[in-house]
């Protein structure tokens, strides 16, 4: 289980970093809330599989189909909401 401890967001930017060299910590503030797939961040569709992926194996969670189905999957932001959702519950 995660501990209270852990910072999500930091690990959120570090798969960012590691998988894209995307450095949220080093762009605006406003960039978290940018559509990934838009045109200042840039990453194509497949990349957000990469993504979904990658959290799912660091946070040992399962991100349910809802939030892709929803399109909230889709910018920084959001994507740190869904994985502060699922370690609660």
């Amino acid at each position: 289980m995660i501990t209270c401890k852990r910072n999500i967001e930091k690990e959120l930017e570090n798969i960012f970093l590691k998988r894209f060299k995307l450095d949220f910590i080093e762009m605006d503030i406003e960039a978290k809330n940018d559509y990934l797939l838009g045109s200042n961040i840039k990453l194509a569709p497949r990349d957000l599989l990469y993504v979904f992926v990658d959290i799912e194996e660091e946070f040992k969670i399962t991100i349910p189909e809802s939030y892709i189905i929803k399109g909230k999957f889709n910018t920084f932001n959001n994507i740190l909401q869904i994985i502060k959702d699922e370690i609660i519950e």
